[in-house]
């Protein structure tokens, strides 16, 4: 390789260095000059004399509030999310405290029932319960000596058996029902008689202790079921919110976009703002300029100057280059000329050669006519 194409290209490195390094100082000097106008809040350059760099510190804090409110919304919507969570762990205990305090107030309401059945001071609320009880109970021990029958029988036919074993399940399963059925009688009589909120007032004992125990479980029922309420009011209003434009994941996958790519937008604002300050030659960008932006400025310069004495370097080296080609190919074309000219010569022999040969033929063709005609020959 021609040493000066190994050197061309160990300058274009140097180069792309500089360039790197001098786009470095330049955003590091615009990053200087608009974080100094930013922190001031105010109208930093703008005015008499500061209407160019005026014009980027206002970018520059478009841009950073942009950046701020984007990161802001971003916080927003993690927060909801979390509340959202949090709102579902205690919609669940909540539910959950529901449902055994409405075990518990059918089990109050079942042992009331049980306390005032046989109260014949009550019979009017009681009788229709007692009959349905009876009528139950019926039922229960019909199945019971079908099922003390049942179970007295033995065979060894399998058949049998297994007939057995059916029938013995149905009677079990058949009694759970009605057992289930004379819970839900009581159930339902001390429903009934707890109706009336201020029926304890008047009762005493263990239907009075009863009463007020079933009626500090409506109190927290009450209060459970406007706590899950207003849970389930905000659950309704932050899901809705973030379901706009698709959801909390894609909304935050969008700012995240937006803050990169608003990001990107200040780091080349820094630099078109240090390159206008490194090209002010007005004194605008003086007054604003810390004595380190003018140690950047000052590199910025030297950089400059590295930066051209490569450009000159590589392009006195192309040039050669090119000269050198330039005549390699004036070369290459004149020995093409000289051996073209070579074969016209031997073409313009060849054609006087042929000449003659056709000359000395008409010749010969004549005397031929001679003889042919007179019988002569010359």
């Amino acid at each position: 390789m021609d040493e000066r194409k190994k050197t061309i290209k160990e300058l274009e490195l140097l180069r792309q260095e500089t360039l790197r390094l001098n786009s470095r100082l330049l955003e590091a000097l615009g990053e200087s000059l608009l974080v100094r106008a930013g922190d001031t809040g105010g109208s930093a350059g703008e005015g008499a004399g500061g209407a160019g760099f005026g014009a980027f510190a206002g970018e520059y804090r478009r841009l950073c509030k942009e950046v701020r409110d984007a990161g802001e919304a971003v916080k927003a919507i993690e927060a909801d999310t979390q509340r959202l969570k949090q709102i579902g762990e205690h919609l669940s205990l909540k539910e959950e405290g529901l449902s055994a305090g409405k075990q518990n107030r059918d089990r109050l309401y079942t042992l009331l029932g049980e306390r005032i059945i046989d109260d014949t001071a009550r019979e009017e609320l009681t009788g229709p319960f007692k009959r349905q009880l009876d009528a139950l109970g019926g039922k229960i021990r019909a199945l019971e000596e079908q099922l003390g029958e049942l179970e007295a029988q033995d065979s060894s036919n399998i058949f049998v058996r297994l007939s057995k074993s059916a029938k013995a399940r149905y009677y079990h399963a058949s009694l759970e029902k009605h057992h289930a059925g004379i819970r839900r009688i009581y159930e339902t009589l001390g429903k009934k008689f707890a109706l009336p909120e201020d029926r304890a007032a008047g009762q005493e004992g263990e239907e009075a202790a009863l009463l007020a125990e079933i009626g500090q479980v409506q109190d927290r029922f009450r209060t459970l079921e406007g706590e899950i309420d207003s849970l389930r009011e905000e659950q309704r209003r932050i899901s809705a919110g973030l379901n706009v434009q698709g959801g909390a994941a894609r909304r935050i996958g969008a700012l995240e976009k937006q803050i990169d790519r608003v990001k990107k937008e200040i780091r080349a604002l820094f630099e078109k703002c240090g390159t206008a300050a490194s090209a002010d030659r007005t004194g605008e960008f003086d007054p604003f300029l810390s004595e380190e932006d003018r140690t950047h400025l000052k590199k910025i310069g030297e950089s400059r100057e590295t930066l051209g004495d490569l450009e000159s370097r590589i392009e006195k080296l192309k040039a050669s280059l090119a000269i050198d080609e330039e005549r390699g190919a004036i070369a290459r074309m004149e020995k093409s000329i000289q051996e073209r000219r070579s074969r016209i010569a031997a073409e313009e022999a060849a054609i006087q050669d042929l000449g003659e040969r056709i000359r000395k033929a008409e010749q010969h063709i004549e005397e031929l006519q001679r003889i042919e005609a007179y019988g002569i020959k010359n």
